[in-house]
């Protein structure tokens, strides 16, 4: 996950980096790291 201000930013507007700043990089790539675990069962256990 990158390193990202407008991540660090975030919680101190009360919001999610989802909904703060959604195509940040950092935001993205948490976005794809969740779309690869809840598609892969194997990391879930």
């Amino acid at each position: 996950i990158p390193r990202n201000i407008i991540l660090a930013e975030s919680p101190s507007y009360g919001k999610p980096a989802v909904i703060y700043a959604p195509n940040a990089p950092g935001t993205q790539a948490y976005i794809a790291l969740a779309k690869e675990v809840l598609n892969d069962n194997s990391l879930l256990f």
